[in-house]
């Protein structure tokens, strides 16, 4: 994605270009933001209702779920240094990015096949590939937005727009979770119906999504002069993968990065496997909540609602202490969340773990949002560094997923549980992110220039609230 051109008023390309008019661009940016509020159909089907889907109606064990994970995160993995050659070659961004939908449209729609054929010996595979293939498309979709989108948003109005698109966005998912869970408990008696309506819904929300993107104007390239090299340090970091791994205790960026996928290799053996447990009859070692659709959908949106309510209060807390300081206070929240889930079935437990697991993980995701823009100055580089901090994550949670899969075979049971020792496991596993990130977490260089820069994440509704004490504690002195 390239930057526009500051000296440029919102959508005029710099260079002599005939300017885009002002009213096509407020056209596209309203259009995109209706876009994210129909889209939120499609989100909530596939993040709240596949792994049910996959579990009751195809018997999918719980290391296949984590197929889910470890297959998307490989790919993105894989296809990350060579996505943009792969943009170019389907024709460019907003090509490229509808017919991504597409694949996710049609994966939906033949999803109805094994679930109408459940009992079939090839419902299971079909049903779990075209669960694997509309997650891990967003591996070339994703990036092509983003690209598409940057060339549209004018640069002063980034962050107010990508602010107001996740509210909506996020507010959507609430509503339509709220909605199907209606659904699933009108149709409880009759399940497959109720999750052919899902599917439906899904496909339609797509679809919905599709026709607005089709009307969204697709600008030229902003012409952005060669930056200068920000450095040696910056040169060398980003200079190539196995240089960037070789330096990561040595470099600012590496460092965090460091403690960043350490946190996600705890994290990731367990992550995976919390909606197996809460579908998981009792007797198995489970919450059984597949006959509770509302009390699922609480536990699974209790997190996003909390992220919505409280969404100024983290960002004005990591602009006023720093990203670093705040990572250090939020891996520390992050640690102890799945002690709850391990050692209790009480709902006001649970609750309050999630209400946890919320405010941690908003504040780690916006603080590590704010370190990835200002990594480097120099755009070519910054682009680089992140694409090589986001292989790394993505290798750790696909290796960790599958050594949680195999730990859920062969662990002792805990309570009657083996998925609630896998949590005790898993806490223990993070506690090293703790360490590194006492030791490690730089302090940024301009903390200045990145003043409100965590409102340009999309997707971000961070909150916590903490006390000065707490900060002054985890600070770096």
């Amino acid at each position: 994605m390239t930057d526009a051109n500051p000296t440029s008023p919102p959508g005029h390309p710099p260079g002599g270009e005939e300017p885009a008019g002002d009213s096509v661009v407020r056209r596209g940016l309203t259009l995109s933001t209706i876009e994210a509020g129909v889209v939120a159909g499609m989100v909530v089907v596939n993040e709240a209702w596949m792994v049910p889907l996959l579990t009751k109606h195809f018997g999918a064990s719980a290391q296949l779920i984590g197929l889910l994970t470890t297959v998307p995160m490989l790919t993105a993995m894989v296809l990350g240094p060579i996505v943009a050659p792969i943009i170019t070659w389907f024709g460019g961004n907003k090509r490229t990015a509808m017919l991504t939908c597409w694949v996710q449209i049609i994966g939906f729609i033949l999803l109805g096949l094994p679930l109408h054929y459940a009992d079939r010996p090839w419902a299971l595979p079909l049903g779990l590939t075209l669960a694997i293939v509309i997650n891990a498309i967003g591996a070339i979709g994703g990036p092509a937005w983003m690209s598409w989108m940057g060339d549209l948003i004018p640069r002063s109005v980034r962050g107010r727009y990508t602010s107001n698109r996740a509210r909506l966005h996020h507010a959507a998912r609430i509503a339509c979770a709220l909605a199907f869970a209606a659904i699933m408990h009108l149709f409880v008696a009759n399940s497959q119906l109720g999750m052919h309506l899902l599917l439906g819904i899904a496909a339609a929300s797509r679809v919905a999504s599709l026709l607005m993107m089709s009307r969204q104007p697709e600008l030229p390239p902003r012409i952005v002069p060669r930056a200068t090299s920000t450095g040696r340090v910056a040169a060398q970091q980003a200079r190539d993968f196995f240089s960037f791994l070789r330096s990561m205790n040595r470099t600012e960026v590496g460092r965090w990065t460091l403690v960043w996928a350490a946190l996600l290799a705890g994290c990731s053996i367990s992550g995976p496997y919390f909606q197996p447990y809460w579908l998981t009859p009792v007797a198995e070692g489970g919450l059984g909540l597949g006959e509770r659709p509302f009390l699922y959908t609480l536990l699974v949106y209790l997190s996003a609602v909390i992220r919505l309510i409280a969404l100024p209060v983290v960002g004005r807390l990591v602009d006023h202490y720093g990203p670093a300081a705040m990572l250090r206070v939020a891996v520390a929240g992050i640690v102890v969340v799945p002690l709850g889930w391990a050692l209790s079935t009480s709902l006001s437990v649970l609750i309050a773990s999630e209400i946890l697991s919320g405010l941690a993980w908003c504040t780690a995701e916006c603080a590590v949002g704010v370190l990835l823009f200002g990594c480097s100055n120099d755009p070519q580089h910054r682009a680089r560094l992140i694409g090589y901090h986001q292989s790394v994550c993505c290798l750790v949670i696909a290796l960790t997923t599958l050594f949680g899969g195999l730990l859920l075979l062969h662990l002792p049971a805990l309570d009657g549980s083996t998925y609630r020792m896998l949590f005790l496991v898993s806490m223990v596993a993070r506690i090293p992110a703790v360490l590194l990130a006492v030791r490690y977490l730089p302090e940024l260089k301009d903390p200045e220039r990145l003043t409100g820069l965590w409102r340009m994440i999309p997707g971000l509704q961070p909150t916590i609230t903490l006390s000065r004490e707490v900060m002054r504690t985890f600070r770096r002195p």
